[in-house]
């Protein structure tokens, strides 16, 4: 599901979906939009009914695969949990948003629009938040690059293993990365990943651990090549408390790191 709201992020999300990853048979696209009557002071492009008219034109194409899910806001929730009930009572498996909402970017460009940073941390599926305008047909072959954060986690393995149903495994290539620190059994972890990778059917992949950086983080920041590239990065995600005498939800530092330090599309799994 693909959350819009008239600006230029979201839009760029439902792009990058249905020209890169919605690619297989059996995938439904759901675009929703929840609305407010009251914010009459919106710009054309983000009135309601000019959403829902943009839409229904692109998704007619789909036929049954795509449906328009428009309503207006419940006062008893905020726009933010509206659109989390949505995905939840149309059992969707993926939600999809851009990196900031209507609002447009914030002053410091790696912070996020404060209802994506709510739906990341507060889903029930993964999330996938797209910084970057990620067209297949403009890179080589068609390919895209996935890299996931492994440490041999059951919610590392979970990213991989979500991360593989977006593939188009006859294009694209897979990294597992494990950076080397205290406690990490690489060889163990590499064999583990090896088997969920013949598992998911992945041929274009690469097993890698390093010894150079001190985080995955730093290990994506050199991954800028022409060669190098990644496109997509999963990671698990348990909103960490960075306060043991608080009870708010914070991305946890592997996400809050690569968005803060890299233009990646980020799936977050919850």
């Amino acid at each position: 599901m693909v959350a819009v709201d008239g600006s230029e992020a979201s839009h760029n999300a439902y792009e990058v979906v249905t020209q890169s990853l919605f690619h297989f048979p059996e995938d439904i696209l759901t675009i929703a939009h929840v609305f407010n009557r009251s914010k009459s002071y919106l710009p054309f492009n983000m009135h309601a009914d000019t959403i829902r008219q943009t839409y229904d034109s692109l998704i007619i194409g789909y036929g049954a695969r795509a449906k328009l899910l428009w309503e207006e806001n419940d006062p008893q929730y905020t726009t933010k949990e509206h659109v989390l009930n949505l995905a939840k009572s149309n059992n969707v498996d993926l939600l999809v948003v851009g990196m900031h909402g209507r609002k447009g970017p914030k002053a410091d460009p790696t912070v996020l629009g404060s209802a994506v940073q709510h739906l990341s941390l507060n889903t029930f599926c993964p999330v996938l938040m797209l910084k970057d305008k990620t067209i297949r047909s403009q890179k080589p072959g068609g390919k895209l690059r996935w890299a996931v954060c492994t440490d041999g986690s059951e919610k590392s393995i979970k990213a991989f293993h979500v991360l593989a149903r977006l593939l188009d495994k006859s294009k694209d290539e897979v990294l597992a990365i494990t950076v080397a620190s205290k406690g990490i059994d690489i060889p163990a972890i590499q064999q583990l990943i090896e088997e969920h990778f013949n598992q998911e059917g992945v041929i274009k992949k690469n097993n890698e651990h390093d010894l150079v950086h001190a985080t995955i983080v730093d290990f994506l920041m050199s991954q800028g090549s022409a060669e190098n590239y990644i496109d997509f990065v999963a990671v698990g995600n348990n909103g960490a408390d960075f306060s043991s005498h608080s009870d708010k939800r914070y991305l946890g530092s592997v996400a809050n790191g690569i968005i803060r330090n890299s233009n990646l599309n980020v799936l977050f799994i919850a």
